[in-house]
């Protein structure tokens, strides 16, 4: 059976169909033919319901024999020793079925298992020259995550990626161009100037993902924690969430809403807003190792929401490498509706693009 703790390291951090649909595969593995386990050639393994036909014919003549050894034995102790080692099988079949049960619960919940950690590096790229006043293939940026399960109910993590921070899969979405270390320069301007960029490195944050269910079909987690979205303008927010997956076979809806609050440099004319994040997307498994998603939400401040919300939408892939390492890739459309100034006229809906991928390992 394959190692599925990797997989749901990097769901805490993805918090989207991807993550959620490859921890689903963890229902199907558990399911999977294991050559290291008699029992995982039968439907219902070790001692389960299916005793009507060889397992019920077997139990019988068992029974039989162990009756009939036990009238015609030493007192009946040869049928108590074959009862005794009928309900060790049994119980050992139960023990096995709920180890399974739990393991396989514990690959789809939304953190971390106790002492985990999980890396993950992101390329963010804009795709948009509209969009940051540069050309395509700017702002190009490599952002760092990195979670750590304190238990397994709690993951702790530092974020700088955009799908960290917002939960779209995006290079550039909610404003945010160039987070963790931006690398792309404005062609013709001075080199030091970045595109989207304001300094080299300008953001980060911490969270605290705390588990309130995990199993099969639901998992979500509380979401919370302190951001400096732009250390050069001293913007800190407070960040506060949920980020689950509920699960149906091979298809998986995911949800990560966020409300990030500033707490400095607050105001309309270029302060720190208000911001609201309502990303869902929908996750389907083609295998247990290869994955695909679509994504879109709502996104906006609160203080100017009616002019300024925006509707994305994004497709992504996922392929879990092997039982360590994933590769994740999608491609936004970062604006495809949203509110404008009155008389102004807004992008169009494939203007505003931008493209990420993703490496993750867990240790």
């Amino acid at each position: 059976m394959r190692n599925r703790l990797a997989r749901i390291g990097l769901a805490a951090l993805l918090s989207t169909a991807l993550a959620g649909s490859r921890a689903a595969s963890a229902q199907e593995d558990a399911n999977k033919d294991d050559d290291s386990d008699p029992c995982a050639d039968v439907e219902s393994p070790c001692g389960g319901e299916d005793t009507s036909d060889e397992g019920g014919k077997d139990g019988g003549s068992a029974s039989s024999d162990d009756g009939d050894d036990g009238k015609s034995g030493d007192d009946g102790k040869s049928d108590d020793d074959g009862g005794g080692a009928a309900s060790a099988e049994d119980d050992g079949g139960a023990s096995g079925e709920a180890d399974v049960t739990a393991e396989a619960n514990a690959a789809m919940g939304p953190t971390l298992p106790a002492g985990k950690i999980s890396l993950m590096a992101t390329v963010q790229v804009g795709l948009s020259a509209e969009a940051v006043g540069g050309e395509v293939g700017t702002p190009l940026s490599i952002a760092p995550d990195i979670w750590y399960g304190v238990n397994d109910k709690l993951s702790a993590g530092a974020v700088t990626s955009v799908a960290g921070v917002t939960g779209f899969w995006s290079g550039t979405f909610g404003g945010l161009l160039g987070t963790g270390l931006c690398v792309s320069n404005v062609p013709g301007s001075d080199p030091a100037v970045l595109a989207g960029c304001t300094t080299t490195f300008d953001n980060a944050g911490v969270e605290g993902l705390y588990a309130l269910k995990s199993d099969a079909s639901l998992g979500f987690a509380i979401d919370a924690g302190i951001h400096s979205l732009s250390f050069d303008a001293s913007f800190f927010d407070a960040k506060l969430g949920v980020r689950g997956m509920w699960r149906a076979g091979k298809i998986g809806v995911g949800f990560a809403p966020s409300l990030i609050i500033g707490l400095t440099e607050r105001g309309d004319e270029g302060g720190n807003l208000d911001r609201a994040f309502v990303p869902v997307d929908l996750g389907y498994m083609l295998t247990s190792s290869f994955h695909l998603g679509v994504q879109s939400g709502i996104a906006g401040s609160l203080q100017h929401f009616g002019d300024d919300y925006v509707v994305p939408v994004a497709f992504g892939a996922i392929l879990d490498i092997n039982p360590k390492m994933v590769l994740a890739a999608a491609f936004s459309l970062d604006r495809v509706t949203g509110a404008t100034p009155e008389g102004v006229d807004g992008p169009g809906a494939a203007d505003n693009r931008s493209a990420s991928l993703m490496f993750g390992y867990t240790l």
